[in-house]
């Protein structure tokens, strides 16, 4: 028999990974609403870039854990490469003259 009681738990501290889910989700609806889908775009591929890393370094190492953990890995992952896009965009509309937006 398997003991499951230790992956619940896992489950139970996945509630503190939605937030930056819905953060990264946010930025990148910013950045695709805004005309730039490449930003929104590349997010995705650290997003992919994360689960392979996850696959081929931790599952190895950690097994089912690993697999538990892979989706707010590369949910970090894309919040990490938005939040450097987002200020540096948020601040090159800030400098544009009204009549451009």
């Amino acid at each position: 028999m398997v003991d499951s009681e230790g992956y619940g738990t896992v489950f139970a501290y996945f509630r503190f990974f939605f937030s930056g889910f819905g953060f990264t989700l946010y930025l990148a609806l910013f950045h695709s609403g805004g005309g730039l889908t490449n930003l929104a775009m590349l997010s995705g591929v650290s997003e992919m870039i994360a689960r392979i890393m996850v696959s081929l370094y931790a599952v190895p190492a950690l097994g089912y854990l690993a697999v538990c953990f892979g989706d707010p890995t590369a949910w970090i992952f894309a919040v990490i490469f938005l939040i450097p896009a987002f200020i540096y965009v948020y601040g090159r509309i800030k400098r544009m003259p009204p009549q451009e937006w």
